[in-house]
């Protein structure tokens, strides 16, 4: 090969790598991804699909501090920060291999495995169209040309993440991470109490904070609720609570969540887009040293 051919192809691959980099704040080369997936496809480790404003993606991704663990999941597409932040993992109590296989089967099931022909990791079914809401809901229905059902939707399934339109029920509950690059179930978790409030649990038994009984307006043990605050929560006996940004606030708090920590905090944060980063402005119990084990086991925290 004479010297300018080698110039050329390695403008060709310098290019092609910068063209990657640049669909992805996190590195990833991603083929361009579909609104959503029917029965009989299936995705590979660089392919998504993504919510029609294109905000979220689902797919494959590795935990951050450049782990080869691999996992199924929803997670934030246009916000940049350093780390990949997802708001639900499909696999998080078992981890995969590079050689995992996602199959939306033609029987209608979303079947993954962590290779191809080995045990099922996770399973869901059954349906013929799977779609990602701006909202970060992943959806598995069943569409006709007469009506659209949902089968099975991600909201119904929290891990640690809380999102607008979702719903907390009687029997859901938020879920802490063992760690920042672990998604196990770890030891705290925040569940609807029986007087309409939520609790802190520490290993499902011990609670550590309640937010008080809901009186249709607030919690009774959060009276900041009443001075200007952002969000609207509204109650049902049969999905429970549902929270959502009041409009007023939309442009700055539009990117918002609940996470239930790994510190045994629930935080609520928001993306500010000037700073490239997550703002925590709520946090509970306020005393953090009512935390069980917050300064870890055999310490005394003060």
């Amino acid at each position: 090969m004479d010297t300018k051919s080698t110039d050329s192809l390695t403008l060709i691959t310098i290019t092609i790598f910068f063209f990657c980099f640049g669909l992805s704040s996190h590195g990833r080369c991603l083929a361009a991804a579909p609104k959503n997936l029917t029965s009989g496809s299936s995705l590979s480790l660089n392919e998504t699909i993504q919510s029609p404003s294109g905000l979220f993606q689902f797919g494959f991704f590795a935990m951050p501090q450049g782990s080869s663990s691999m996992y199924l999941g929803v997670f934030y597409n246009q916000v940049t920060v350093k780390e990949l932040v997802s708001i639900w993992v499909a696999n998080r109590n078992q981890s995969l291999s590079t050689d995992a296989t996602f199959t939306f089967t033609e029987e209608g099931n979303l079947t993954l495995k962590d290779r191809q022909g080995g045990s099922i990791i996770w399973q869901i079914g059954a349906g013929n169209l799977l779609q990602l809401l701006d909202s970060g809901n992943l959806i598995l229905g069943t569409s006709n040309a007469s009506s659209e059902t949902i089968v099975w939707q991600s909201f119904e399934h929290p891990g640690n993440t809380w999102m607008p339109t979702g719903s907390i029920g009687p029997h859901q509950k938020l879920e802490s991470w063992r760690n920042a690059s672990d998604p196990r179930p770890g030891p705290y978790s925040l569940v609807m109490g029986n007087n309409s409030n939520f609790i802190l649990l520490y290993n499902d038994s011990i609670q550590y904070w309640d937010s008080g009984a809901w009186n249709g307006a607030i919690f009774s043990n959060v009276p900041e609720m009443t001075a200007n605050y952002i969000f609207n929560f509204s109650f049902s006996n049969i999905t429970g609570f549902t929270w959502s940004v009041y409009p007023a606030y939309g442009d700055k708090y539009n990117n918002s969540r609940f996470v239930m920590q790994e510190d045994g905090l629930v935080a609520e944060s928001s993306y500010d887009k000037s700073q490239n980063s997550w703002d925590i402005f709520w946090t509970k119990p306020n005393q953090h040293c009512d935390v069980i084990r917050y300064c870890g086991q055999n310490s005394i925290c003060n």
